[in-house]
């Protein structure tokens, strides 16, 4: 056992207090269905988090390693048929038409995680993206976000960059240059077309390796 410092996002008003607790020494994410419910350590691993080092599952159900895009900038969203903000599928692809020959890559990632707004399989839920807003870019099957069962990949963000790059809720934002490194990332409010966003794409496609 060792005794290791988190932050308690157990309320969400004001801001955490540091509590100290004993744990082991390999311990996972608490499972939960809320970010409010973490416990984060304060400080990441230090390690940065290189986005073809991971791979999912493709929405239907084939390997989907991202090492397959090697040489491009991505943008991954965790996203939900049900959420309001699923109009930004619309922005999503907008964008994707816009600078995919110049080497862009966007992952759609479903999510139940928050409040259970994509409740529907993979065959609705490609059928929702396909029939509503003619969606042409990747998308993986459901995953987890959040907690002890999330993908890898939002353990290492969280881990690697702290609780500020959690996603808080659906259609968080990541992006990361053609070699893999993180950029930045964005909440839900953020519109994909925001110049935030498109112009850090935009940096990106000038020097895409071919």
């Amino acid at each position: 056992m060792v005794t290791t410092e988190y932050r308690d996002y157990s309320t969400v008003s004001g801001w955490p207090q540091a509590v100290q607790i004993e744990t082991p020494r390999e311990y996972g994410i608490l499972a939960t269905s809320s970010l409010s419910d973490f416990l984060y350590p304060i400080t990441g691993a230090g390690n940065s988090v290189n986005i073809f080092d991971y791979t999912f599952t493709a929405i239907n159900e084939a390997s989907m390693p991202l090492r397959m895009w090697q040489g491009q900038p991505m943008l991954i969203v965790n996203t939900a048929s049900k959420c309001s903000y699923s109009n930004q599928f619309a922005d999503l692809q907008k964008i994707f038409n816009e600078y995919k020959h110049g080497g862009l890559v966007i992952i759609g990632i479903p999510c139940n995680d928050f409040g259970e707004l994509e409740p529907w399989d993979e065959e609705m839920i490609a059928h929702f993206c396909e029939s509503n807003y003619r969606i042409q870019f990747p998308m993986t099957n459901k995953q987890h976000v959040l907690g002890r069962e999330a993908h890898p990949l939002y353990r290492d963000i969280v881990e690697s960059y702290g609780i500020s790059m959690a996603p808080q809720w659906n259609f968080h934002k990541y992006l990361f240059d053609r070699t893999g490194e993180f950029i930045d990332g964005w909440p839900s409010a953020v519109n994909p077309t925001d110049p935030l966003i498109t112009h850090n794409i935009e940096r990106n496609l000038n020097s895409w390796l071919m």
